[in-house]
């Protein structure tokens, strides 16, 4: 484990009104509230302490979603140079591809990439799924085993039609027996390669811009370097860019949990609107173990109902994932069951509760009485409705929220809006434009050349029973005899 330090001057990293040390990032910071609550603005403060601190450390990184596609502009007005921040949005012009063949060169990593490109859902009849995958994976195999270069397009390409998935299976010895458990039925392989093609179609159009990329990166060249990926977001193919982006995230942080221990070592996952990226392969994972290899997780989400629906993460899944989050903001909320939630985040608290009461009587001597009483009752040290009654996020309001931190306790503060807005957060770049869109053209994948394609699936040589045996010496003899009596 690496103990040296870079730097003998503290780093702090701004969270609102807390101030959050170097070392204290890796145990997670986690911003909730409504829409309009000042989710992205805190989020906007805090880049703006961790971008320049990337830039001088060089074992420094950062990985950002972008739901509301305003990242670039953001990180640039940052950092305008020095450091590298790369968009892997494949629909942009300026987007960088995947380097998948960098990042799957295992069996275990091919089967994962497998499952996470059709995964799993509850089916009442998960043959053609589980076949499917069975066959994606081989043909990651055959690929692996030939030592072939290949793009996320040549898979696509690889996996269209029988005959060619069938050369592909045929060209490794660690891959051919696929073919005899499913290709001896028509019927059978037909319908699995239907369900392969349905399920891979939203990714074409992915593929296909990937492919005309200038520039391809890794995710293991993300783990030893010093640069910002921002992954990319399309209402228009929500889908495949979500799964994309799944498949993003797992592998980068399998690739860092498998990395050595490191004090020095920092890198930082911001997912902002959580649950808009759907679920996140091995957050919890990352969340329980990332911290001795130095990553600092940043979630934003309006709605813990968002996280706990089974689809996502489920009650138990939440709890883990949150329970590992020491940094905690909670601005305004709209939903009574998210309320509800911060509330008993805060916990109770025993108030001493004083009580009055007064007795008269009517007779002849009227008479009148009166008796306090103090006893103590628990309650929740913050209401519900204090969580919902807070005000929106704007110059004129400010930024209210409370604030739940280990390191600083509970406290509820506003920051003040003028100069939360005009002194404090840094103006977006006017010179770097959000999205550059691609050709339409780029989005179309075309078919594999003559000799990629036998590069890729060659026809199968015959085996030695399939071939016309040639005859033995003494038939040659024979047959040579009967021609000279013809």
């Amino acid at each position: 484990m690496n103990r040296s330090k870079s730097s003998d001057d503290p780093i702090l990293f701004q969270c609102g009104f807390l101030l959050v040390d170097n070392e204290e990032v890796t145990t997670h910071q986690m911003l909730v509230g409504a829409s309009g609550a000042g989710k992205t603005t805190l989020i906007r403060l805090f880049l703006q302490d961790v971008v320049p601190a990337i830039a001088k450390e060089p074992d420094w990184r950062m990985l950002i979603t972008n739901p509301k596609g305003d990242a670039l502009s953001t990180l640039h007005g940052i950092q305008p140079s020095g450091l590298r921040i790369v968009t892997m949005d494949p629909f942009d012009d300026r987007g960088v591809a995947w380097d998948m063949c960098a990042d799957v060169t295992e069996p275990r990593t091919a089967l994962q990439l497998a499952y996470t490109l059709l995964p799993k859902r509850n089916e009442s009849q998960p043959f053609f799924s589980d076949a499917a995958r069975h066959i994606i994976y081989g043909v990651l195999l055959s690929f692996l085993h030939r030592k072939i270069q290949w793009t996320f397009a040549d898979l696509l390409r690889a996996l269209q039609g029988v005959k060619t998935i069938k050369r592909v299976l045929a060209a490794s010895k660690y891959s051919r027996n696929i073919i005899d458990q499913y290709f001896y039925d028509k019927r059978l392989i037909s319908n699995i390669v239907s369900t392969i093609a349905a399920n891979l179609l939203p990714f074409g159009p992915v593929a296909a811009c990937w492919e005309s990329a200038t520039e391809r990166i890794s995710l293991r060249d993300w783990v030893r370097g010093n640069f910002v990926i921002v992954l990319g977001n399309s209402d228009e193919s929500r889908e495949a860019v979500e799964v994309i982006n799944q498949c993003m995230v797992r592998r980068a942080i399998e690739l860092l949990l498998a990395m050595p221990d490191s004090f020095t070592r920092r890198s930082f996952f911001v997912f902002d609107e959580v649950a808009e990226c759907g679920k996140l392969p091995m957050l919890e994972s990352l969340m329980k173990r990332g911290r001795s290899k130095g990553a600092s997780v940043t979630l934003a989400f309006q709605s813990i109902a968002g996280l706990r629906n089974p689809t996502m993460y489920g009650p138990h899944g939440t709890a883990e994932i949150l329970g590992q989050v020491q940094h905690k903001v909670i601005g305004r909320l709209e939903c009574p069951e998210t309320a509800k939630w911060a509330s008993e985040l805060f916990g109770e608290q025993e108030i001493k509760q004083t009580t009055k009461s007064t007795s008269r009587t009517y007779a002849e001597k009227s008479s009148r009485s009166e008796s306090t009483t103090e006893h103590f009752v628990t309650r929740a040290a913050v209401l519900p409705s204090e969580f919902m009654d807070l005000e929106p996020c704007c110059v004129s309001s400010g930024l209210s929220a409370f604030y739940l931190s280990a390191a600083y306790g509970a406290f509820q503060s506003t920051m003040d809006g003028p100069e939360l807005f005009e002194e404090m957060l840094v103006p977006r770049s006017e010179s770097v434009q959000d999205f550059i869109p691609r050709s339409v053209q780029s989005q179309f994948l075309e078919p594999w050349s003559r000799k990629r394609r036998i590069h890729f699936a060659p026809e199968p040589k015959l085996k030695r029973d399939d071939r016309q045996r040639a005859p033995e010496p003494q038939q040659q003899a024979s047959i040579l005899s009967a021609l000279d009596e013809l």
